[in-house]
């Protein structure tokens, strides 16, 4: 038994998971999630966001074919966790009902 789980139940311990990171596939993301709850703890979903001018807005204008100038709804989590292919609002509900297994 781990020694967090002395002090902690179970149910207090999370673990942030990341959805959306480009080139990320939604087999992954449940792959992840049950690691999470094989290790004893909660997943808790977060989706991907990022800065412009850094190395991964960069990664991620080029991953999900965004030029010139981005709209800003892209630089947070409202839209572009759901420019990847496989990543779509259905299959992001579907992840978040695992989550509530």
């Amino acid at each position: 038994m781990c020694a967090i789980f002395v002090y902690f139940k179970s149910s207090q311990i999370g673990a942030y998971l990341l959805i959306g990171i480009p080139g990320q596939n939604i087999q992954e993301i449940i792959d992840s999630i049950h690691f999470v709850i094989d290790c004893g703890a909660h997943p808790r979903m977060a989706k991907f966001s990022t800065i412009p001018g850094t190395k991964v807005w960069d990664e991620a204008k080029s991953y999900f074919n965004l030029e010139g100038e981005v709209d800003p709804l892209f630089h947070n989590d409202a839209l572009l966790p759901y420019l990847s292919p496989d990543i779509t609002i259905k299959a992001y509900q579907q992840v978040k009902a695992i989550v509530k297994i």
